[in-house]
């Protein structure tokens, strides 16, 4: 596009230095398509690098790709990562954490129960630990 734009520009450039007034005048209406062309030519140019949402839009597009490229190598190396983890796992942590999981599915109030009673007991613990300071 913008390339496009300083072609065009050198080309009229070129052309208006070069110019002389032709005497045939089949030259000159050969001239004035040639310069109605190139004239068209520059007023695409500007209208191409003029419109900001199409420029907008495009951009959006390429970062979009690249995004979404770059998303699937962080997930396939997340999973791996992951994966090498749970592997690292003894049987028995594994398997509370799994019944964990299952056991806050299930019974979402008596985990939230269980909970706010821990930290209930900790704070408790804790009040009496900094009295016993003073």
């Amino acid at each position: 596009m913008v390339e496009k734009a300083q072609k065009t520009t050198a080309k009229a450039t070129r052309t208006a230095r070069e110019r002389t007034a032709p005497e045939d005048p089949a030259a000159v209406k050969q001239e004035i398509a040639d310069t109605r062309a190139d004239l068209g030519d520059t007023v695409d140019a500007i209208a191409a690098k003029a419109d900001v949402t199409s420029r907008a839009k495009e951009s959006a597009v390429r970062g979009g790709r690249a995004l979404r490229a770059g998303g699937g190598r962080l997930m396939d190396r997340t999973g791996q990562v992951a994966g090498k983890a749970r592997d690292a796992l003894p049987d028995a942590p594994r398997r509370i954490a799994r019944n964990a999981v299952r056991l806050m599915r299930l019974q979402p109030k008596k985990v939230a129960a269980i909970g706010l009673g821990g930290a209930a007991a900790v704070a408790v613990v804790w009040r009496l630990a900094t009295r016993r300071r003073r």
